[in-house]
């Protein structure tokens, strides 16, 4: 029997100075994110220009498993940078429909006044956090 762990893509970005996991990439600060998402794209238009020259170039060694390695690290960098441009989608529309379905779950093991009296509390403590932080 085979034991197979995955391990989460990781990114060794320069430009925030750290290692980052795409798991740990909704955490990191905005100016995180400008700066990780700049890195990710000029890393993505450098691999391509360099293949592209090596094309052009049209070396006889072709280094199949150097091209894949390249290739890898591009998809890698996508996913990385798919993963960032996913956060700056409308975040109040995906709020609505994460609730949507949220409280369809929710309504399956609850009945409709116990739902209303969790919904109030948790939006009493929610209103009550805010006007501590604010």
């Amino acid at each position: 029997m085979k034991l197979s762990l995955s391990m989460p893509l990781t990114f060794n970005s320069k430009q925030i100075d750290k290692v980052v996991t795409i798991d740990d990439v909704g955490s990191l600060s905005n100016p995180e994110v400008l700066l990780l998402k700049d890195e990710l794209m000029t890393a993505i238009k450098s691999m391509d220009d360099y293949i592209k020259k090596f094309k052009q170039e049209k070396q006889e060694k072709y280094d199949k498993d150097w091209h894949q390695k390249v290739r890898r690290k591009q998809q890698v960098c996508k996913a990385f940078l798919s993963q960032l441009i996913s956060l700056d989608h409308d975040e109040s529309l995906f709020r609505s429909i994460y609730d949507k379905h949220f409280s369809q779950i929710i309504l399956e093991y609850i009945d409709r006044n116990e739902f209303r009296t969790i919904h109030n509390k948790a939006r009493s403590l929610a209103i009550a956090e805010l006007e501590k932080i604010t």
